[in-house]
């Protein structure tokens, strides 16, 4: 015959035995806290006549990230005389080392008296990669754009102030 273990041995092992498989297979909690994100992006913008698809792109510095590159996709819609909504949009931030954040856009685009066009948006951080995987966050746009003779193409100053949890 096999002796018993005491009860307390085989409650401790069991207990210990519990707590190393809640190590193992419980992935890490990170506590992520809402800290200030603005950047400054400078670049080219692009609209097609044919559906108001507007495609820009540029770079600059951003909090969180450093030097970033910037591109974007948006479906603009008329609105009121000289002024287009943005309809749905995309924008992606990329990192000098490749994590990108994620933003959406809604707001509109208004020709100003002088011929630039002028916006004002709000953004939803949407997620990212790498360190900025599972993002989240909001804030607002400016940009003021000039646009080229055709005024469907030109260059655009971008800035972003909001708050960014990662």
């Amino acid at each position: 015959m096999i002796p018993r273990p005491p009860r307390r041995l085989v409650s401790a092992l069991i207990c210990a035995a519990s707590i190393a498989t809640l190590t193992v297979v419980t992935s890490p909690v990170r506590a992520a806290s809402s800290v200030p994100f603005k950047g400054i992006f400078e670049g080219t913008f692009a609209i097609s006549p044919l559906d108001l698809q507007l495609h820009f792109s540029g770079d600059g510095p951003a909090s969180h990230l450093g030097d970033t590159g910037i591109v974007g996709d948006s479906q603009l819609a008329p609105a009121e005389p000289g002024c287009f909504d943005i309809v749905t949009d995309a924008v992606t931030l990329t990192a000098a080392n490749g994590d990108a954040v994620f933003l959406t856009n809604s707001g509109q685009d208004c020709f100003d008296e002088t011929g630039h066009i002028v916006g004002n948006a709000t953004f939803t951080v949407t997620g990212g990669t790498g360190r900025f995987a599972g993002a989240s966050g909001t804030g607002t746009t400016q940009v003021v754009a000039t646009p080229n003779q055709t005024g469907l193409a030109g260059t655009f100053v971008l800035s972003v102030v909001g708050r960014i949890s990662y």
